[in-house]
């Protein structure tokens, strides 16, 4: 790896790569999880259990959009960890707390509240 670092700012090109990686895989992801705890909870909600198609339904929906939500931390967090052809997300830490300066127009510029 080369140590080299170069600041890029986010343009367009960027921001698709990066969107592009996390939709993707949420919908791939999901695909799968939805259809394999979908199948499962079936079977134990309607067998074991006795609910009505119904029912299953209604759980089901409301389950399969809850296990979306930690499917989709792990994808941004692998997606965080990512090499991509020409670049990869770097998180650099300030040393301060701060707000983006709101005075010029240079948004890369970090000000810590005190104006």
């Amino acid at each position: 790896m080369n140590d080299e670092m170069e600041i890029l700012e986010p343009d367009w090109i960027i921001t698709l790569k990066v969107w592009w990686s996390v939709v993707w895989r949420l919908f791939i992801y999901s695909i799968v999880a939805v259809v394999g705890f979908g199948i499962l909870s079936g079977i134990l909600l309607n067998v074991i259990l006795g609910f009505s198609i119904e029912e299953i339904k209604d759980i089901g929906g409301f389950f399969g959009g809850m296990i979306t939500f930690p499917i989709s931390i792990i994808i941004v967090k692998f997606i965080l960890n990512m090499e991509y052809k020409d670049f990869r997300i770097a998180i650099i830490k300030t040393g301060h707390r701060g707000r983006r300066s709101q005075d010029t127009g240079d948004k890369s510029q970090v000000t810590n509240g005190k104006d």
